[in-house]
Formats: C-alpha cells, sequence, structure tokens
C-alpha cells in the first residue's frame, strides 16, 4: 500500500457495497478516502419488494444514495460499472477510469431470462420492480371478481436460480391475501422448483416443515422440475411435461451483474473469494468481493452484509497493520413471510437438523422503521444493538433447539 492516504474504491450501492463503505468509514476514519461508484442513485431494501403486489409503495423501502454517501463522507459517482484493469489498479466506470489502492467489488447478480426461451415474455420476474406492481393490479382483479380473473397462479424457479426465498414468501403472503379478500378458494396456487428440495441453499432439512406449510395452505408443490420453455399460458418440463397457468411469476436464471474476465470466476461470472475475509483469490491483497457479486450459494442480504462486515474488517485491518478482530461467518437465517405469520429458518452449517420457527412480523417492521435511522446515525446496516440483539437472539434459539 502506498504510504499516502489509500483511496479505497466500492464498485455497487446494494447491500453489500453499502455495508462495506460504512463500515471502512467506521474504522478508519479520515485515514483513507473512499470511493462509491453505482449505476443508479437509490438503494433499496429488496427484502421488501415481494410487498409491493400487496399494497407498499416503492418510495417507502429505497434511499437516496448519493445523499446517504454525502453524509458519511463517501465520493459518490454514478456510473455504469464495466470492469478494471488489474495491473494499473484502476476501475472502468463509463467513460471515466478510477485508481484505488483496494477494491471492493459488491456488483451484484442479474437476471438473464432468456436461458429459458419465452420466460422474459411470460413471467412476472420477482426482483423487477415494475413487474411487481403489475402483479397488484392483477390481484386486485381478482378482489374484485372480474369475469376475466385468472384462477391458476404459478411460482417459478428454474435452473440456475441463485436465491428461491422470496419465491417461497410471495407465494404465501398470495394465499394469505386472497384469503383476506375471501376469494382464496377461487384459484389455484402452485409453486414450481428446480431445487432437489424446498429452499435447498439453506440445507435439506427445511424440506419437511416447508412442504408441510405449502400443503396446509393448498398449495400444490413440485420439486426437481426443469423448466425448459415458456409459451402463453404452458410450461415445459425436462421430462416432457406440461403444465398450465394464467399467470406465471418466476425467480430467473442469474449471472454476474458485471463480468470480471481478469479475476477468477465460476461458470456463471460469480467471483471466487476466500471465504473468511472476502478477498479475490488472485494472488494480491487489494480486490474484495461481497454479496451477490460471489460464488457464495445462498444470495440474500443478510449474507451481503455479513461478507461486507468481514471484508471491512479484514481490509481495515491491513491497512492499519492488525490482526482482525473477525471473520465471516457463513451460518445465516431467514424469515419466510406469509402476511398472517412467518417461518424463522436457522441455518448453522455442520449442525443437526433444526426446525423453522413460527414468529410474527415485528422484526420486520422493526427493521423498516430502523433501516434510515441506521444510516443517518453513521452505523453500518449490521452494526449496533439493533443487529446484535438479533444475533444474540439467533444464538440463543440455536443453542435451545440443537437435538
Amino acid at each position: 500500500m502506498p504510504s499516502s492516504v489509500p483511496h479505497i474504491v466500492i464498485a455497487g450501492g446494494g447491500f453489500g457495497g453499502l455495508e462495506a463503505a460504512l463500515g471502512l468509514r467506521q474504522r478508519l476514519g479520515e485515514a483513507a478516502r473512499i470511493t462509491l461508484v453505482a449505476d443508479r442513485d437509490r438503494f433499496v431494501f429488496k427484502p421488501y419488494l415481494t410487498y409491493l403486489p400487496f399494497g407498499l409503495a416503492l418510495d417507502q423501502i429505497e434511499l437516496d444514495l448519493p445523499a446517504v454517501a454525502e453524509a458519511h463522507g463517501l465520493h459518490f459517482i454514478r456510473a455504469r460499472i464495466d470492469g478494471l484493469v488489474p495491473e494499473q489498479r484502476r476501475l472502468q466506470a463509463g467513460e471515466r477510469t478510477v485508481p484505488y489502492d483496494a477494491l471492493v467489488i459488491a456488483t451484484g447478480a442479474r437476471p438473464r431470462p432468456e436461458e429459458i426461451p419465452g420466460l422474459r415474455e411470460q413471467a412476472y420476474g420477482l426482483w423487477h420492480e415494475p413487474d411487481l406492481q403489475r402483479l397488484r393490479a392483477v390481484l386486485d382483479g381478482l378482489q374484485r371478481g372480474s369475469d376475466e380473473r385468472p384462477r391458476h397462479i404459478a411460482f417459478l424457479a428454474p435452473p440456475a436460480s441463485p436465491w428461491t426465498g422470496p419465491l417461497y414468501e410471495l407465494a404465501l403472503m398470495t394465499d394469505t391475501w386472497l384469503t383476506w379478500q375471501g376469494v382464496r378458494n377461487r384459484v389455484e396456487l402452485t409453486l414450481m422448483t428446480a431445487e432437489p428440495s424446498f429452499l435447498a441453499a439453506l440445507g435439506d432439512h427445511l424440506h419437511a416443515r416447508i412442504a408441510h406449510e405449502l400443503d396446509r395452505r393448498g398449495i400444490t408443490a413440485y420439486r426437481g422440475l426443469a423448466v425448459t420453455a415458456v409459451e402463453p399460458g404452458v410450461l415445459h418440463d425436462a421430462a416432457g411435461g406440461r403444465h398450465r397457468f394464467d399467470v406465471l411469476v418466476a425467480v430467473p436464471p442469474y449471472v454476474a451483474a458485471v463480468p470480471w474476465p481478469t479475476l477468477p470466476t465460476d461458470d456463471r461470472g460469480f467471483l471466487r473469494t476466500r471465504l473468511a475475509s472476502g478477498q479475490v483469490e488472485d494472488g494480491t491483497d487489494v480486490h474484495y468481493a461481497v454479496g451477490d457479486a460471489t460464488a457464495f450459494p445462498v444470495k440474500q442480504a443478510i449474507v451481503a452484509l455479513r461478507q461486507a462486515d468481514a471484508a471491512a474488517e479484514h481490509l481495515a485491518a491491513r491497512l492499519q497493520r492488525r490482526t482482525p478482530a473477525f471473520s465471516f461467518d457463513p451460518s445465516s437465517f431467514f424469515t419466510l413471510e406469509a402476511l398472517d405469520e412467518a417461518l424463522l429458518a436457522l441455518t448453522p452449517p455442520g449442525d443437526a437438523p433444526l426446525v423453522p420457527l413460527p414468529v410474527g412480523q415485528a422484526r420486520r417492521q422493526a427493521l423498516r422503521a430502523g433501516l434510515p435511522w441506521r444510516l443517518d446515525t453513521s452505523n453500518p446496516l449490521y452494526a449496533g444493538l439493533l443487529w446484535k440483539g438479533t444475533r444474540t437472539g439467533i444464538g440463543v434459539l440455536r443453542h435451545l433447539l440443537r437435538p
């Protein structure tokens, strides 16, 4: 590292990028220049996108990214991120190049629905905000009892869908919402996934509990179903089966949002990193990657936050010539929202299976209210009493429920 004040560049303004930037600012203060580069000027709290079809307004879950950056002493550049010239330590951002002494890549993933012929044209994309808002109009039509209302809503996770949890959420939330409107008996709900077990990314131990919940709600579910093509009203699978639908909601296949040909990646462009520190496995000590941009199999907001905090700690420790205080913890948890209740899934790798717990919506409501406050107090999202309390509670539950 140069002897002058180092310049740290964060590529990407989602959970991982913003958390890494705030974590580094908290640890390094004015001992580093930090630049945040993003291709959009708003931060969206993506875990709440599944609420859009049920009345939540998009502006309730987004923040102005340049304003957040300014409040925390970060230089903000809005530009498309195109790649880097590693030997020169320069990030290519649109028409400009941004020099760096260390780079944290948090550019995320992007959908590639064209891998399944017809999927883009026939499905509402789960992470596509306009699609979710249009889905709200469809559900409103069901409530009004229109003669043209669809009667079969299918939820699909084809092969190469990296994180399917929100699809299960949306299926459960739709069931609850239709029940509340008194029209559930008019609508058939089906969930189809290519996963070998339900929510396989979090471990096989969740399968039986989720299968029971889907069955209890009358949601027909298929696993190991590899959809190969979509036509109007019909899904085709690899075994020659045909599955009809009126409305299709899908988590499309995903690839890395930005290609990094000079860095080590997997076959879908996700960066290979050291698990503990987030350092990219390129033989240098200047490139880090966090969040959905990495090859870590679970692409979830809480995982991105943990990866970003670990990367910030390891990078700051290197600059300050000290030993890192902690490393990335791959254990996780996930609340499967259903509007009327939620299921808490604990996922400690290597431990015996744990049963998800029924919990209320209090935690999610607290997070929604606390997000702007956390940023206003100059704290990383995953630091402080809010998350310490959450982590402590999860630890207690994990200890109590371990067989």
